[in-house]
């Protein structure tokens, strides 16, 4: 900075004016110096000068213009963890690398793909990544792509950044059962017989894997099946009765879009000889005393529902009794004699069938001394109806009243 003064031998002295001023800049003798400046924080100065003889002073305005040197590296914006589905079309953008730069005049970026790996691309100028070419989950499950970022500026500065691409295995395979239809067996109340069906998907990862489910024809919940093994069990006892049963077996893997396909399964139930079963309550009788030798005292009716001839006749039989006889076909009770005395008979019955399978049940006969009485009635013509009652009176049964209607 050059100054002058009229005065002979005087000696100037230069200053900064103003304390912000005054940090960045100042005189070596009469060379203004200058700070570290930086034209991304201010492009230009106006600093106010003091000159000075001692005694007398001047000031003016110097415009400092700072210009910027490419002295910042890029910075990079990216999504640096993707998926995407293996089955993605050719020349479908995958993300985009953005780019930023502290340097004022340094703001234009080359973008570089270090490493295609033959899928992708990058567009230089607006850091668009491309698939270029078809993915395949079998031959790499996820790509490593490093991208630098080049400035503007002379010599240029640079970034780079790793993307992970994941692919996702595209469900191409429905599950298929190794037989369309299955055709199986078991015997009537067998509930420890086991069913497996199978089915296989040659998908890769949770594409692969199969669960299985039944979706037709276990309304009454007979079946359940394991979801992984494929193996069909029974909840309770089958009945021949009920056979065939048909079921839909459904497979379904585990893919983000899963796909299934469906089998059909047969179990025919093999006819297994089981005892009859008593139609109804036979178990409390009651007879007046003095029936007579031969009289029908009651009649006991089982029923039998095998399917095979040989396994349905049932015989009826009495054990170790005198007083009563039974009708080994029909199952008709009668008094083997007069029954005369007021007792109670606890009477065994036993229903078999051809397969020697047999039920029993107690019957207990109460002879009673049960006293019938009539009464002659006249109804006017045209009277309200009335309603009658023939009792009897059980002296021996505490005030039992025993009704018959005739």
């Amino acid at each position: 900075v050059a100054a002058s003064d009229i005065d002979a031998n005087s000696v100037l002295t230069f200053n900064v004016v103003g304390s912000y001023e005054s940090r960045l800049f100042f005189f070596n003798g009469s060379y203004l110096m200058a700070h570290k400046l930086d034209a991304e924080n201010f492009t230009s100065h106006i600093v106010q000068i003091n000159v000075s003889d001692g005694v007398h002073q001047d000031t003016a305005g110097v415009n400092v213009t700072v210009l910027d040197m490419n002295d910042n590296m890029p910075i990079i914006t990216a999504s640096t963890n993707l998926s995407m589905p293996e089955d993605t079309k050719p020349n479908s953008p995958v993300t985009v690398v953005k780019a930023t730069d502290a340097d004022v005049t340094n703001t234009g970026f080359t973008y570089v793909l270090l490493h295609s790996f033959g899928h992708f691309d990058i567009d230089p100028k607006n850091g668009t990544i491309m698939l270029i070419s078809d993915l395949n989950f079998k031959e790499s499950s996820s790509y490593s792509l490093t991208v630098r970022v080049y400035d503007s500026g002379t010599p240029p500065k640079s970034s780079e950044t790793q993307i992970i691409i994941n692919v996702n295995e595209t469900n191409k395979h429905c599950p298929k059962f190794s037989n369309a239809s299955y055709i199986f067996m078991a015997n009537e109340n067998d509930t420890n017989t086991n069913f497996t069906v199978e089915a296989k998907d040659v998908d890769e990862g949770p594409a692969g894997n199969v669960s299985y489910s039944i979706v037709q024809g276990n309304d009454a919940a007979l079946f359940n099946i394991n979801n992984h093994s494929g193996i069909i069990k029974f909840n309770r006892s089958p009945l021949y009765r009920y056979t065939p049963y048909f079921l839909m077996v459904n497979a379904t893997d585990h893919a983000t879009h899963p796909c299934s396909g469906t089998a059909n399964v047969t179990i025919h139930v093999n006819d297994v000889n089981e005892p009859p079963v008593w139609a109804f309550d036979h178990s409390h009788i009651y007879v007046n005393n003095g029936t007579k030798n031969g009289t029908t005292i009651l009649t006991v009716h089982a029923v039998d529902y095998d399917h095979k001839p040989e396994f349905k006749s049932i015989t009826y039989s009495l054990k170790d009794n005198s007083t009563f006889k039974i009708d080994r076909q029909n199952g008709t009770v009668m008094a083997n004699m007069d029954l005369t005395q007021l007792s109670n008979y606890t009477l065994p019955v036993f229903a078999q069938d051809d397969g020697n399978l047999s039920i029993n049940t107690t019957v207990l006969i109460e002879v009673l001394n049960i006293q019938i009485t009539s009464q002659n009635v006249t109804i006017e013509e045209g009277h309200d109806p009335y309603c009658f009652y023939n009792a009897t009176t059980n002296a021996n049964a505490e005030g039992e009243i025993i009704f018959k209607l005739e």
